[in-house]
């Protein structure tokens, strides 16, 4: 799925970049994080950070998760316990990432109470939680050997809801963490409409 993200987000930079449009920030959502550093030029090598993608879905694919998870994309509000933000979308949604069992029981009771709450049935891997079976420092390892450069426009991460910082190790460190840590999308929009975007 990673991968597939990748390949398809770049798609549509180009497809754009022929119509004439062109970005003065980029901000990537999720897995597109990467495809935002291969468009921006941050990295160099988009083949490298598309093998760095690959074996890491590998990884989640041949390393089960403890414990069977689903997410669910839900209005927000207050959590339940047991359960992590995987993804803070919008002010109108946010996805969990929780045990199966726990996650159909918070379904049902959101459904009664009238409200949209649907599943991701594509991801079955915590992934943007702590609860993610592949150990950081290995995710760290995966990063290591990519080359970082200054972007041509700057980068939101949706780890910090902050531009990328200008040192390579930091950043390798973030695209490490992303993977464990909940995706703060709503507040990286948010900060690039403070710092004057308007048109995303």
């Amino acid at each position: 799925l990673a991968s597939a993200v990748l390949a398809t987000s770049l798609a549509f930079f180009q497809l754009l970049g022929r119509l004439g449009v062109e970005a003065d920030r980029m901000i990537g959502h999720s897995f597109g994080e990467n495809a935002a550093l291969i468009a921006s030029r941050m990295v160099d090598d988009g083949r490298e950070v598309l093998s760095v993608v690959e074996r890491i879905g590998r990884s989640l694919r041949d390393s089960p998760p403890a414990g069977e998870f689903a997410m669910l994309a839900v209005k927000g509000g207050a959590l339940e316990e047991g359960v992590h933000v995987a993804l803070d979308n919008c002010p109108g949604q946010v996805v969990i990432c929780g045990e199966r069992d726990r996650i159909a029981r918070i379904e049902e009771r959101r459904r009664a109470a009238g409200e949209i709450a649907f599943r991701l049935p594509h991801l079955d891997q915590p992934v943007h939680t702590p609860l993610l079976s592949i150990p950081l420092e290995a995710l760290r390892a995966a990063y290591a050997p990519v080359w970082i450069g200054p972007p041509d426009v700057p980068v939101q991460c949706c780890t910090t809801a902050a531009p990328f910082p200008d040192d390579p190790e930091a950043v390798r460190e973030l695209l490490a963490r992303q993977w464990t840590t909940s995706v703060r999308f709503r507040e990286s929009v948010e900060a690039a409409r403070a710092a004057g975007v308007s048109t995303f």
